[in-house]
Formats: C-alpha cells, sequence, structure tokens
C-alpha cells in the first residue's frame, strides 16, 4: 500500500487503476503493490544494471495473472525481441501503464481505440519510423500473434504437409 513509503504518486495513480477497482470489489486476486513488487526485496533503481533488470521484468510482474497476453506477445518487432532481452524493446508497462492500468474501453487507457494511435507513437516517433497512422494500424498486430498466423493462408498450407508447422 502507499503507506510503507512516501510513494504518493504510485498510490494516487493505482488507486484509480482497473486493479485498485477490483480489490475494492472484493477480488483479492487483483494486482497490489506487494504482488507485483514484492515485499522488502524490491531492488533499488540506482543502477543501470537494476534498470535493465526491472525492464526485462515483465514477465514475472505481469505474466502471472496475464499469461494468456503475454503468450500472445510474439509479434517480431516487439515481443519477439522483448522476450530474447533486447533492452529497446517495450515492457508492457511501456504501453499499459505501470500503476494507472485502466480498462480497454475507459476513455483515458492508453490501448483504448482512440488513444493506441499516441501510444504507439510515443516511441516510433522518437525513433523517427512512424507515424500515429501507422501505429493505430499496428497496433492491432499485437497479442495477436496466434489469431493473425491462423488466418495467413501460408500458414494454413504449411498445415496440410505432414511435419509442416
Amino acid at each position: 500500500n502507499g503507506g510503507c513509503h512516501d510513494h504518493d504518486e504510485q498510490a494516487g495513480e493505482y488507486a484509480g487503476s482497473i486493479h485498485a477497482e477490483a480489490i475494492a470489489a472484493g477480488d483479492y486476486t487483483a494486482a497490489s503493490c506487494g504482488s507485483c513488487h514484492g515485499g522488502h526485496d524490491i531492488a533499488r533503481l540506482d543502477t543501470q544494471a537494476a534498470i535493465d533488470a526491472l525492464h526485462l521484468s515483465s514477465e514475472a510482474m505481469c505474466a502471472e495473472c496475464h499469461q494468456d497476453q503475454w503468450d500472445n506477445y510474439g509479434d517480431a518487432y516487439h515481443g519477439a525481441a522483448y522476450k530474447r532481452g533486447a533492452l529497446d524493446a517495450p515492457a508492457c508497462w511501456d504501453c499499459h501503464p505501470a500503476h494507472e492500468v485502466l480498462a480497454a474501453d475507459h476513455p483515458d487507457s492508453t490501448i483504448n481505440a482512440a488513444n493506441i494511435g499516441t501510444t504507439c507513437a510515443t516511441c516510433h516517433e522518437q525513433h523517427g519510423d512512424a507515424g500515429e497512422e501507422f501505429a493505430t494500424f499496428s497496433a492491432e498486430m499485437i497479442h495477436r500473434q496466434e489469431e493473425l498466423r491462423a488466418d495467413n493462408v501460408l500458414h494454413k498450407l504449411l498445415s496440410l504437409i505432414p511435419g509442416g508447422k
């Protein structure tokens, strides 16, 4: 909780999150400060190695509750690179804010259809490789790899060949 240490900003963001709403409604399995960060074993972020380790901890932080999304975070440019340890690939909280996670249909959610282009463009425009229109189109590929692969005619044809994948 926000009373452990002075984390008023994070506690305030969390208070409006879908996780806090779930706990308030009696779902004590929803993410809390401790379920993501642990107890007193929280690493200090005072070295680059600690910052890098935190960046690569999405599976430990998020996948326990969001296994399907983790499993489908395999697009070639984001998830596959992240899962290989690429420090410039986005962690879960680069698109879904770490403390203020909102439902996708919430108007202020970073992944709401009205906002996803801006969310993606935050990084892509920084690297000069995409604008909001590209980001809006491409966002639909993230977390949908299995579905997209199943719809791909080449994968369908390969599945008809014995031993094909």
